[in-house]
């Protein structure tokens, strides 16, 4: 990597002085390949997860060493009064939730699949020990919120000036006071939009009319940082002195591209034995060898505080392929000053030294004895087919000597992923256990001995079995979504009906044990039936989507369409209401901006992209047509091209893209100008830059191919006034570049860190916005989040005679800067959507302040404004997408 020396003037400047620590992120996830389906875009096939990227990309950085350069000062005329900005209202749009989401039945995803209300990832929730009724759940970047009505309404506990963070991994009810809530924030599902956390919250009165949010509490005891960017994933209180309090702590990431840190607290589990206090403290406890190693899972006897059994993500193996950090633990005097963790022994499966192998992700619960102890894990089967095992221990977790069997593949292909299970406190011979698709389903094995895990930045193999007896296809009894047991494990029966795929909580009513909770990426479930017929409770006000972009209309400033994750591509259209309009991972979107009307509109989306599986997008000509399965894919994929008529009349087609280059999971796009009066060119990015003047029926490389051998484009920026203007960002940060539609020449930056977004000044060609993930930046670095270009075709001419001027942060604390907009009627107007709300400047960038009221902290992940009709909206990764007025020069 060339590490230049880039000078980048600072502008005297005044940012929020809002307290948000930022350091180092970790991020891990896989990469999964899926089998051919029977239709070559089928919806299970979509239902992925988003991975990481080389180790080459999430480097920490050195001191930078920046290109000296000069630039003049600009003179600013501010048009908008910061106040004004200040004082507008951000409306919600929703959805919440999506109505016509996409679940499963006994048949999998083929027809007749249920179309239910859905909302985004759950992945934590927590039932009243008193009351059935009163019911906390967490979304992966939605917050918590509560229904005192069994999810007929919710209410969002996470609010106010403390709300620091939505992203939930844990939910706990104090066992002594009910009125208590503790909220560990940070998602822990170890994939790449998995949002790192602030600590934890506690929610007094919880139960009441007027909750209070405390905290984020985040410290040890000698006041050092304990989880500020990492997961907390379970949260155990003593049932007999509540000042006790247990952590357990995993990985996660920040921003687009899913960057990690300079800095990060080791993880681990930690313990609290004075949090009734104004100001408690967390401390690390010794647990195996290793002094920084993801704890997936703990659980405590309901009868003994002192014994408390965890599961270690070990990372480190010997020569001899031992586990050196990993496995199964238990302890007999975790309360007392210095408790001693013991490694369990594990016999029986694909275990190592009697313990379990290296990344072994596994969720343990504990039966109200203390003595029968359940570790559903993701190693792979008894069959060596797909991943899902259930270990059983009888003596309180000192060993595991029993797989039980009936519950072989539960977690199919993403077992790092979505692993949930929960014993009855009532009837511990009632066993719940969840994972990914059924047996009907499509599976995301992929062929033997794939799989690619990536931690603190490395690129890790993670092989399967050499030579499995079969191709995976999920539990035999189709239950991976969720499954029950009545005779504590040696038979399951599926309960998938009308549940989404990839479950991560399972929460009981202690008080009425037939009461069922289950998250999952499409939200939230209940059932108090013993046939466990679901009733979905994605009800009015659970808005918990997770979008990824937006996209508005060029003259109705309602129409717009936005990728989610996992819930498909969300259509706002022009008389306000909300649907999905079409299936999978929804990525980027965009809308042509020729069109003149609300029907004849083409659009466009992403799902996922994957080398060597299925790379491009989808594309619909009519908006009357814009409905599931009547997209046309446009790219490759493995097997032949689908010839299905759609509703406009397209087929799918192979259009010059190529399955074999690199590529991210949620591949860019953007639209130039196009000709007068044509639709819009459209560009892709791979490692090569794709154009089409023919609305992606054939694409052809505008630059090298690959431009650097390995890394994706991660940003897009076309010129709106000459298609010829183009500008590329990669995942590693360098910047390519072209002014005449020739060879994109390299400008040397200087920063190694992820490229979010590159946007293009509307008025002056010369001028170019560049957004960083700046989660590396450290110091007085973190001022290099939003760099701005300021002559463009000299430095193509002469990179060394590059103008950069530093506009950002727009906070004052090192984040992603993820979308970026340029007010086309003013361009001293610019916006800027971060992991912590939307800023605004009106003098070009001398001076940031948060945009308007009633927008959260919460992810923003891009941003959009519909000029003609001077409205914002924002695409947060959580809580759906909201909208403000810009008013006019």
């Amino acid at each position: 990597m060339n590490h230049l020396r880039p000078v980048f003037r600072k502008r005297a400047r005044v940012s929020s002085q809002r307290l948000v620590s930022a350091g180092g992120l970790v991020t891990m996830a896989i990469s999964l390949c899926l089998c051919l389906p029977v239709r070559a875009i089928d919806p299970a096939r979509l239902h992925m997860k988003p991975f990481g990227h080389s180790s080459q990309v999430n480097t920490v950085l050195g001191p930078l060493r920046p290109k000296t350069v000069s630039r003049p000062e600009r003179s600013v005329i501010p048009i908008l009064q910061p106040e004004a900005f200040a004082a507008r209202q951000w409306i919600a749009l929703g959805p919440d939730p999506i109505p016509n989401g996409q679940t499963y039945t006994s048949q999998g995803t083929a027809p007749p699949s249920k179309e239910v209300p859905v909302s985004g990832r759950v992945s934590a929730i927590a039932v009243d020990p008193k009351h059935p009724e009163t019911v906390y759940v967490g979304g992966a970047q939605g917050g918590v919120y509560r229904s005192l009505d069994g999810g007929k309404s919710w209410e969002q506990l996470i609010k106010g000036k403390n709300a620091l963070n939505f992203a939930i991994g844990s939910i706990t009810v104090d066992p002594t006071d009910s009125s208590r809530v503790l909220i560990g924030t940070g998602e822990g599902n170890l994939s790449a939009d998995s949002y790192f956390g602030v600590g934890v919250y506690l929610v007094t009165g919880a139960n009441s009319q007027t909750p209070v949010l405390n905290g984020p509490f985040s410290v040890t005891s000698a006041n050092q940082n304990a989880f500020m960017n990492r997961s907390i994933v379970k949260i155990l209180v003593d049932p007999q002195n509540n000042n006790i309090v247990f952590c357990a702590t995993s990985s996660g990431v920040g921003g687009l591209g899913a960057q990690t840190g300079a800095t990060l607290p080791n993880r681990g589990l930690y313990r609290s034995t004075n949090f009734t206090s104004a100001n408690p403290t967390f401390d690390q406890l010794t647990v195996g060898p290793g002094t920084n190693v993801i704890c997936t899972s703990a659980a405590m006897d309901p009868t003994n505080p002192d014994h408390v059994v965890c599961s270690l993500f070990g990372q480190v193996a010997d020569s001899n392929g031992h586990n050196l950090q990993g496995g199964l633990y238990y302890s007999t005097n975790a309360t007392s000053a210095t408790p001693i963790f013991t490694l369990a022994t594990v016999t029986g499966g694909p275990v190592v030294s009697n313990n379990l192998a290296i990344l072994i992700n596994v969720k343990l619960d504990i039966s109200p004895d203390g003595q029968t102890i359940l570790a559903a894990t993701d190693e792979y089967d008894t069959n060596q087919q797909d991943q899902g095992l259930l270990r059983k221990s009888t003596d309180g977790g000192k060993t595991y000597p029993t797989i039980l069997t009936a519950a072989d593949g539960f977690a199919g292909g993403q077992g790092f992923y979505n692993v949930a299970i929960a014993i009855d406190q009532s009837n511990p011979q009632n066993v719940y256990l969840a994972g990914t698709l059924s047996s009907t389903g499509v599976d995301p094995d992929g062929p033997p001995g794939h799989g690619y895990m990536y931690i603190d930045g490395q690129v890790i193999a993670n092989p399967g079995p050499s030579n499995p007896q079969a191709t995976g296809h999920g539990p035999v009894n189709g239950g991976g979504i969720f499954q029950y047991s009545t005779d504590g494990g040696a038979t399951f029966t599926p309960s998938v009906n009308g549940l989404h795929a990839d479950s991560h909580a399972i929460a009981i009513s202690k008080s009425d044990p037939k009461v069922l909770y289950t998250g999952n990426d499409g939200g939230v479930w209940t059932t108090s039936n013993v046939t466990k017929k679901w009733k979905d409770i994605n009800t009015k006000g659970f808005s918990a989507t997770q979008f990824e972009s937006i996209a508005v209309h060029p003259t109705n400033k309602t129409f717009s369409i936005g990728g989610t994750q996992d819930n498909g591509t969300i259509f706002f259209k022009p008389d306000g209401s909300v649907v999905r309009a079409d299936f999978g991972d929804g990525g980027y979107a965009l809308i042509d901006q020729s069109a003149k009307n609300t029907e004849q509109v083409t659009m466009y989306h992403t799902y996922f992209n994957v080398t060597d599986d299925l790379i491009g997008f989808s594309r619909v000509l009519k908006t009357s047509c814009a409905e599931e399965g009547e997209w046309s894919f446009l790219g490759i994929y493995t097997g032949d091209v689908d010839p299905t008529v759609h509703c406009d009349g397209t087929t799918d087609r192979f259009n010059g893209i190529q399955l074999t280059d690199s590529v991210n999971f949620y591949a860019p796009m953007a639209l130039g100008p196009g000709a007068q009066g044509n639709p819009n060119t459209v560009y892709f990015g791979t490692d090569t830059l794709y154009r089409s003047d023919d609305r992606g029926n054939t694409m052809f490389p505008a630059s090298a191919t690959p431009i650097e051998a390995g890394v994706p484009i991660s940003a897009i920026g076309i010129s709106p006034l000459n298609d010829n203007i183009r500008v590329v960002g990669l995942n590693n940060g360098d910047i390519y570049a072209t002014v005449t539609g020739g060879a994109l020449v390299n400008l040397n930056v200087g920063l190694p860190v992820y490229v979010t977004r590159i946007v293009m000044d509307p008025v002056n060609p010369d001028v170019v916005y560049i957004c960083y993930n700046g989660y590396l930046l450290t110091g007085p670095n973190n001022v290099l989040t939003v760099v701005e270009l300021t002559n463009l075709s000299a430095a193509v001419a002469n990179p060394n005679a590059a103008n950069f001027l530093t506009i950002g942060p727009p906070t004052s604390f090192a984040t992603s800067v993820n979308g970026f907009v340029v007010d086309p009627l003013n361009t001293q107007n610019l916006f800027a959507s971060t992991d912590q709300g939307v800023y605004a400047s009106t003098d070009g960038g001398n001076t940031w302040a948060l945009y308007g009221t009633g927008l959260p902290d919460v992810e923003v992940f891009d941003l959009k404004l519909q000029s003609p009709g001077r409205i914002l909206r924002a695409a947060t990764h959580g809580l759906g997408v909201f909208a403000i007025s810009v008013p006019a020069p």
